[in-house]
């Protein structure tokens, strides 16, 4: 006598029919130099997952900011490329590859030509899949082909999840602007605190090279130049209106040592705090 123990059913629509999709290639790459593939246009679909490091992707007229944790996406027949610097290299995983349900799963987890980066998504899970794949492929045979195929449906079957699990993050297509403004707000918010660089970095989520590249070239000067500024013009303001010694007036501004406090404020205005504060005094008196 057969016992049935569980029985689950399932049915396809039209399009799951036609389920198909075909792995042509897969790699991992670590660069310790700069690095840069393309400009060129594929034939394939072609998946990319970051690892480590950050750089740039360009595909047509858009630019993207890729990073840690990123998955980015080439289209066939659009010209792109994308690169990474030395001082901050790649390591990346990537898997080409084409079938009739590339497009419907592109759709489910928000992935468009006009938007082809995904943030913060690359997980252990994916990587693994990734791995599996090219051991498969280097089989050379139907079977292992076979095989390959069967972890990049997986694969796509995990970012489908995630998409549908809110975990989906799509890139902005020029982020300088945000993360310039976030610093700027911070600073100004918190110039009485122990700023850092990488308290900053951790803040708006981006590595240290590139948020101290983008600020350089967007505000002209350095982050602890631009917080020095900050920190001095408040510390005029307090000297002007307040009765509050130096020892004071540099912790409140984010200065513990009174000393180097001076030293800074006497390099940016040309007098010590003291001698600033008598010049005040010295000008009310004579406009009274």
């Amino acid at each position: 006598m057969a016992e049935l123990i569980r029985s689950s059913l399932y049915s396809l629509d039209d399009e799951e029919m036609d389920f198909s999709i075909h792995v042509s290639m897969a790699g991992h790459l670590i660069s310790n130099t700069d690095y840069i593939s393309g400009p060129r246009n594929l034939n394939d679909y072609e998946m990319v997952l970051v690892i480590k490091g950050n750089g740039w992707y360009e595909q047509g007229n858009n630019k993207f900011y890729v990073g840690e944790n990123d998955l980015f996406v080439l289209f066939p027949r659009i010209k792109h490329c994308h690169y990474a610097k030395f001082q901050d290299p790649w390591e990346v995983m990537w898997i080409s590859f084409r079938g009739s349900i590339c497009e419907k799963v592109f759709n489910l987890i928000n992935i468009t030509k006009a938007m082809p980066v995904i943030k913060g998504i690359v997980s252990s899970t994916l990587i693994q899949l990734c791995k599996n794949i090219m051991d498969n492929l280097d089989n050379n045979d139907d079977y292992y082909a076979l095989s390959a195929t069967g972890y990049a449906q997986i694969l796509f079957s995990e970012l489908i999840a995630l998409a549908k699990g809110g975990f989906v993050k799509t890139a902005v297509k020029n982020p300088n602007e945000e993360v310039i403004k976030k610093i700027l707000t911070f600073i100004s918010t918190n110039y009485s605190r122990d700023i850092n660089i990488d308290l900053l970095c951790k803040y708006v989520n981006y590595s240290r090279s590139y948020v101290s590249r983008i600020f350089k070239d967007r505000v002209g000067i350095s982050i602890p130049e631009y917080t020095n500024e900050i920190r001095i013009k408040r510390a005029k303001f307090l000297l002007e209106n307040t009765e509050m010694n130096i020892n004071e007036i540099a912790k409140s501004v984010g200065y513990e040592d009174p000393f180097y406090f001076s030293r800074i404020f006497k390099n940016k205005i040309k007098v010590s705090p003291i001698h600033y504060k008598k010049s005040i005094k010295s000008v009310s008196i004579i406009t009274v």
